[in-house]
């Protein structure tokens, strides 16, 4: 649960680094798959951010 905890906080820093927290996501969603539909929603919010467009929607997908 730290992974995803931790890519959470690293989006809430003044200059939020979304490359780790989406590190952080993929680590957590790895080890947890199914447990935590939230986690992927997530995760596509993290693409966005990122400028990925392909990946948010796979996620969102998944997290229904």
């Amino acid at each position: 649960m730290g992974y995803g905890h931790r890519a959470i906080a690293s989006t809430r820093l003044p200059m939020p680094d979304w490359q780790t927290a989406l590190m952080d996501m993929d680590l957590h969603i790895e080890l947890f798959p199914t447990r935590h539909p939230e986690a992927y929603r997530l995760r596509a919010w993290k693409h966005q951010n990122l400028g990925n467009h392909e990946e948010p929607e796979q996620d969102r997908r998944v997290a229904r």
